[in-house]
């Protein structure tokens, strides 16, 4: 019970950022992060919980996911055609859709520590290089729903306060 457990960790990201009330005012925002900072807290993660929930809405990421622009669906369960002789079956963490504009972004939150002394840039590195198989399927997939729209792939780390792009690998 307690500590900084990984999957309680994940979990409470994951639940917190589904609910997320993004076009709130700040008022509401400030009262929505106090209230799951006090449930991560009660689960023995509120430090690092804290930590990293200030450092998201300093982000550059948070404007940008915070833009009215958007449509929002969290997280989307998945299964679906690849291609022919293939299907993907997942969870997409956050779409973003932006009709007019002929976009659609997929984010994947992380919350996967840093090896050693590595740097935001190798950190990021690494995860891109880990996930890009994943997200590289959902944004196949997407492609096809959204037919017409380009289609962006993100990795947001919780610990780095930062997101990377994810090249498409095609399989």
């Amino acid at each position: 019970e307690g500590g900084d457990d990984p999957i309680r960790y994940g979990l409470w990201w994951h639940e917190t950022m589904e609910r997320l009330p993004w076009l709130a005012d700040e008022a509401t925002l400030d009262d929505y992060g106090a209230k799951a900072l006090a449930s991560a807290e009660a689960q023995g993660i509120g430090p690092r919980a804290g930590e990293e929930w200030r450092r998201l809405r300093a982000s550059a990421p948070w404007r940008d996911l915070r833009d009215p622009r958007w449509k929002r669906r969290a997280e989307i369960g998945i299964f679906a055609p690849l291609r022919t002789d293939a299907w993907i079956d997942g969870v997409i963490d956050l779409l973003l859709h932006d009709p007019a504009a002929g976009e659609v972004w997929v984010v994947d939150w992380k919350t996967n520590r840093r090896h050693g002394d590595e740097s935001d840039a190798d950190f990021l590195a690494r995860l891109v290089a880990e996930y890009a198989p994943q997200l590289s399927a959902y944004g196949q997939c997407l492609a096809g729903f959204f037919a017409g729209c380009r289609v962006r792939r993100l990795v947001y780390s919780s610990v780095a306060g930062q997101w990377s792009d994810v090249p498409d690998q095609k399989f």
